[in-house]
């Protein structure tokens, strides 16, 4: 691969595009006419543009060889995911990444990727360089040669760690307040006046002895378990609301 972007020379009064490859001039036996030439400027325009991009990209953007996965490309954002420097990790293997649990993982993905497959988003968990186990969305596509042949994977990652904490965070908070609930009798319910949506808790189906295969009461059910005494306030400033 060329290591310094096509450039354009002049030789003989007529333009050429050219390369460096090391200490190498690369140059095509014959001038291109403007029309060839402006395309393959504007395609060297768009791939440092392209390149630009996933250098910059907060995500981690890797890619690595089949079928044994060994990392060539490492960006900043897979940097600061996982805490490597390019020079630390490219030419070894992005099994590194992967806890014990998550080894067989990475044969079933490049299954997929070799038989020309992408996979799509999904989440797993991965480790970082400091030790810690984080948790992350993977996107896997595989990478191909002008002929169309696959020779290679990339590999996008997104730290999603403070969102999962959230979530589990959420959920042992529900867990608690549904345990509180049912040992103090206490059910509680919500109702979405824009959309006429309501939701009851655990306890509210045991409280009125409703089965919860029939979702929550609706407007006029749920007036019907009210004591008569109150269910004119009540449907008034249901009503209101």
């Amino acid at each position: 691969l060329p290591v310094v972007p096509m450039f354009r020379v002049t030789a003989w009064g007529l333009p050429y595009a050219a390369w460096l490859t090391g200490a190498d001039l690369i140059m095509p036996d014959r001038y291109l006419q403007p029309e060839p030439l402006a395309a393959l400027i504007e395609a060297e325009r768009a791939h440092r543009t392209l390149a630009a991009i996933v250098a910059e990209s907060e995500d981690a953007v890797i890619a690595k060889t089949l079928p044994d996965g060994v990392i060539t490309d490492w960006n900043r954002g897979a940097q600061r995911i996982y805490g490597y420097t390019a020079s630390e990790i490219v030419g070894r293997p992005i099994s590194l990444l992967l806890p014990p649990e998550r080894k067989g993982e990475e044969h079933e993905l490049m299954r997929e990727v070799m038989a020309d497959r992408s996979v799509p988003q999904y989440e797993t968990t991965r480790v970082r360089k400091d030790g810690p186990v984080i948790d992350v969305s993977v996107t896997i596509s595989p990478i191909h040669n002008a002929d169309r042949q696959i020779v290679g994977a990339s590999v996008i990652s997104r730290d999603i760690t403070e969102r999962k904490v959230r979530e589990r965070d959420l959920c042992r908070s529900e867990a608690s307040l549904a345990d509180a609930q049912r040992l103090a009798h206490i059910g509680s319910w919500s109702w979405e006046p824009a959309t006429d949506i309501t939701e009851w808790s655990a306890e509210m189906y045991r409280i009125f002895a409703r089965d919860p295969g029939q979702g929550p009461a609706a407007s006029d059910a749920f007036f019907g378990y009210l004591h008569p005494d109150d269910r004119e306030r009540i449907v008034a400033g249901y009503v209101q609301a």
